[in-house]
Parts: C-alpha cells; sequence; structure tokens
C-alpha cells in the first residue's frame, strides 16, 4: 500500500518544514509499502492542516474524504490544533502526525473494505522515530530544504530551460543557491552541468567520491518530482 502523509498545509507555507517530521512521514511510506489491507484500496494521500482555529470556524481548510481511480486511491484532508503542533517540538510533532494518520486512516475504514484494526496494530508497532533520530546529525542532508529545490526547479522550468538555450548562466546561480541549504554539511563548490535536448533534459551532479554527498545525492535524486522526471534525468558523476 502507498501512503502518503503531506507535510501539515498551511503551517507549512508560513512557517516552514521540519525535517524530523519530513523524514518521519518518509519512513512511514517506505515501512507500508509492502503490505495491504485491502483488496480495493492501495493508495492513501493524507492531507493534514495545522490552520489557526479562526481560519477553521471562517469555513476555510474544510475536512474530507475523497475516493477516486474506481475505489483504488483514497485523500483525506483533515484538520490539526494549530497551536499544540506551533508549540510542539519536532519529537512532540510527530506525535500528533502519529494521531491524526490514524484519525484520517479510520475515516475510510468502511468505504473500501479496509482492514483498519491490522492497520492500526502494525502502525503502533513501528519503532522507527529512534532510527530518524540515529540517521540525523551535521552530517544530513536537509530533506525540507531539497523538497523546496524540486519545488522550485518545477516553477522555473520553463526558464531554465530557456536560459540554457540561449547560454544564459543565470539559472547556474539561482541552482547553486538552493542546492547548498540542501547539503549544508559540504563547504566546497558544489559542480553540476544541465543540458536539454529534444525535450529531454539532463542534470549531471558530481559528488566527488565524497560518502555522505554520494548518499545524499541519490536521495535528491529519488525525491525529483515524477512530473520533472518524466522530461529529465538526473546523473551522478564523481
Amino acid at each position: 500500500m502507498e501512503l502518503n502523509i503531506n507535510t501539515p498545509a498551511y503551517y507549512k507555507e508560513h512557517y516552514g518544514i521540519d525535517d524530523e517530521v519530513y523524514n518521519y512521514c518518509r519512513e512511514v511510506r517506505r515501512f507500508f509499502f509492502d503490505k495491504e489491507y485491502s483488496d480495493t484500496l492501495h493508495v492513501i494521500g493524507i492531507v493534514p492542516v495545522a490552520a489557526p482555529q479562526e481560519l477553521y470556524d471562517s469555513g476555510a481548510w474544510k475536512e474530507s474524504v475523497q475516493l477516486v481511480g474506481n475505489k483504488s486511491c483514497a485523500i483525506i484532508s483533515i484538520r490539526m490544533d494549530f497551536e499544540e503542533y506551533y508549540n510542539a517540538d519536532s519529537a512532540g510533532k510527530i506525535l500528533l502526525i502519529k494521531e491524526t494518520v490514524l484519525k484520517a486512516v479510520k475515516k475510510i475504514k468502511s468505504k473500501g473494505k479496509f482492514d483498519f484494526d491490522a492497520f492500526e496494530r502494525d502502525f503502533n508497532l513501528m519503532e522507527i522515530e529512534s532510527d530518524i533520530k540515529v540517521k540525523g546529525g551535521k552530517n544530513s542532508m536537509n530533506k525540507g530544504a531539497a523538497e523546496k529545490f524540486w519545488n522550485w526547479f518545477e516553477e522555473k522550468e520553463d526558464w531554465i530551460i530557456d536560459c540554457i538555450s540561449v547560454s544564459n548562466s543565470d539559472f547556474i546561480w539561482a541552482i547553486d543557491e538552493r542546492l547548498k541549504p540542501v547539503f549544508p554539511y559540504f563547504k566546497g563548490e558544489f559542480e553540476f552541468q544541465l543540458g536539454y535536448n529534444d525535450g529531454v533534459g539532463e542534470f549531471f551532479f558530481f559528488h566527488f567520491g565524497e560518502k555522505e554527498l554520494v548518499r545524499d545525492s541519490q536521495i535528491l535524486a529519488q525525491m525529483m518530482p515524477l512530473k520533472i522526471a518524466m522530461r529529465w534525468r538526473f546523473i551522478l558523476e564523481e
């Protein structure tokens, strides 16, 4: 089953992305990838919202459950308590995300003959929070910054292609500026090259054989949005 958990809307736009929460959501996705709880429902997308109560009271950010693709995919929008999420540290935010995921998935318990009890049991047995903390540290990439990089790249794709076509180097400095926060531990100069021909782009990234940069550039490549991956190849070079 594919379980995708978004970073809480509204909070993300106004206060940014908590890296530990982002990592946790990715680990949850990996944990459930080879598990199934329904014969028909195979994809669940959860869109948590952490917005002030006055916005909820005004009717904004309504909760909803949508079943699409012949009920093979569920998209669930669910509200969180903004004050609780805002005031919590990273560990507290993860606990709130866990509670929200269970509440969200429970909403589809009867909609796709979904075995919620088995899902809840597996979810509560996960022991990944400690793993996330171990993976952190001064030599770790900033996955929130990586997500922002790809969002920016997707938004500016046409401009980047135009720059390449007329040999305008402005895009190089723009990319360099946005890559630095992704690899905060790397103190050298980034080397990369981009080309675009016949509707296909190539993004060469040089990792110099440095262990952390090799590892994290591979993760960056995996994070490339599908829309971009259809037209671009992210190629790692030493």
